[in-house]
């Protein structure tokens, strides 16, 4: 139904994955958690096996991409390998690349992905290289996600660098989106249906942010989530994100970590005691298979909503303590769908009167960042945002156009329970943007996309207005599978002599 998934329309070629999860969400007939972070080929392949055959233009040769993944058997692994070509002309940033800006004017990226894996095991390297003229000199490793897990009965324990994206947006999201570059952590994850209460997913991972800051180097990672689905219609979730310890910084207690209660340190003024700064985050995503009532050309409609805050304050119930968040932000959205068509609308509100999502903790100045790239909602924080998506598809071909204004707030100081005081002159950016493809059976992908963008009080600076523009052409092959076992894997074994 919907083979184009591209955020932003900067994104890295069509995932037939992403594409999986977004079909049986919109249906409404199949407990799928969309808002989890593991949306790898064999996450897929699993909801694949469940489902079985679909009416769909599209599911045949998404089933050939994945297939290779549901005739996996221990102890022999398959290999898998692919390569990408991605060239990019302009001077506007791109978003949705996983922190790579494409800084130059002339932008060449080159990438490969190899597999490894079987019913219980998972490898992934996928190494990007390139270089940047005109602008900004540079060459070299501009991306790697390098991945490693063990699977049994619906338990994952994995270690390394991959892509996560959590909650129900599809432009971008609140705790964790796909703004900035992954970072290096051990990841444990169980997910499975129980009887009564629907399909239920938790995660955990422990790591930290490389790279160099200006406030604390290689500060603590951990995430939390916890994905609910009672029914198919309806998906609950609960995110959340901690900046802890780091370089010269001594570590809070464990007890701490899992729930904060003590989230500023008074009294040290040379910050040297432990401290940590947060993100949280609760949503909702509802799915309404119009098609199943009502015929007509409207397949589905889906809403979500995401409430999150920055930063931990404490309030009493009573005569408890009870750790709050301060600065709140919501992220709301709606889609229309049918059967070769979508259009959607998101709105991101990343501030209010009373409290920012700042960068500026008393610890970690630079917040949850890397590289200068949120690792929240593409935009950062201090901002708002409107998104609009209208695209249509028919096998092999498709396009979107899409909308996006921001408006940014330079916010300098908050004065007790005063006002927030900000910077005279706000940021504004309007940017429309174009993407055409064309997709072949295994995984195969040809793309080529271009944006415009208007910007005024550009850095917050008065009349630093300019308009900015990007060209990009993509191209990735299909997949190259290879079987390592024994040579009649597949058929019947030879008999015995």
């Amino acid at each position: 139904m919907l083979w184009c998934v591209a955020p932003a329309l900067a994104g890295p070629a069509v995932q037939p994955e992403d594409l999986l999860l977004e079909h049986l969400a919109s249906s409404g007939t199949i407990d799928v958690l969309e808002g989890s972070s593991d949306h790898s080929e064999r996450a897929a392949a699993v909801l694949l096996s469940r489902v079985g055959d679909l009416e769909s233009p599209w599911m045949a040769p998404l089933g050939e991409e994945l297939a290779p993944w549901l005739d996996l058997g221990p102890p022999w692994p398959t290999w898998k390998a692919r390569a990408w070509l991605r060239s990019g002309v302009g001077t506007l940033p791109p978003v949705g690349l996983s922190g790579d800006t494409e800084p130059g004017l002339f932008s060449q990226r080159i990438g490969a992905e190899l597999l490894v894996q079987s019913e219980l095991l998972e490898l992934v390297l996928a190494p990007e290289v390139g270089f940047d003229l005109l602008g900004s000199r540079s060459a070299g490793l501009t991306g790697l996600e390098a991945w490693g897990a063990v699977h049994w009965r619906g338990l994952s324990l994995g270690f390394g660098a991959r892509e996560r994206a959590l909650g129900p947006g599809e432009h971008s999201a609140l705790v964790i989106g796909d703004g900035a570059r992954p970072w290096p952590a051990g990841e444990l994850a169980w997910e499975g249906r129980v009887p009564l209460l629907g399909r239920l997913r938790a995660e955990t991972s422990i790591g930290w942010l490389p790279g160099e800051r200006r406030d604390v180097q290689h500060p603590g990672l951990l995430h939390m989530d916890l994905r609910w689905s009672p029914v198919p219609m309806v998906e609950l979730g609960a995110s959340r994100l901690s900046l802890f310890g780091g370089e010269d910084r001594p570590l809070p207690p464990p007890g701490q970590l899992l729930l904060p209660t003590d989230p500023h340190v008074e009294g040290d003024p040379e910050g040297l005691l432990p401290d940590q700064d947060e993100l949280a985050a609760l949503d909702v995503r509802i799915a309404v298979p119009l098609a199943r009532w009502l015929p007509g050309p409207v397949d589905a409609l889906e809403g979500w909503y995401q409430y999150g805050g920055e930063d931990m304050i404490m309030r009493e119930l009573g005569p408890l303590p009870a750790p709050a968040l301060a600065g709140v932000a919501n992220l709301f959205g709606v889609r229309v769908s049918g059967a070769d068509w979508w259009v959607s609308a998101e709105r991101a509100v990343l501030m209010d009167d009373l409290f920012r999502w700042y960068v500026g903790h008393r610890v970690y100045h630079e917040g949850f960042t890397r590289d200068g790239q949120s690792l929240g909602h593409v935009n950062g924080g201090d901002q708002s945002t409107w998104w609009v998506s209208v695209g249509w598809v028919r096998w092999p071909w498709g396009g979107e156009l899409s909308f996006e204004q921001v408006r940014r707030v330079g916010a300098i100081e908050k004065a007790g329970s005063g006002p927030v005081f900000t910077l005279m002159t706000e940021e504004h950016r309007w940017k429309v943007g174009g993407l055409a493809w064309k997709g072949r059976p295994g995984g195969g992908h040809l793309g080529l996309g271009a944006e415009v963008q208007r910007t005024t009080g550009r850095g917050f600076v008065p009349g630093a207005d300019d308009w900015t523009a990007r060209l990009w052409v993509e191209w990735r092959t299909a997949a190259r599978w290879a079987h390592t076992g024994p040579p009649w894997r597949g058929a019947a074994p030879p008999e015995k002599e």
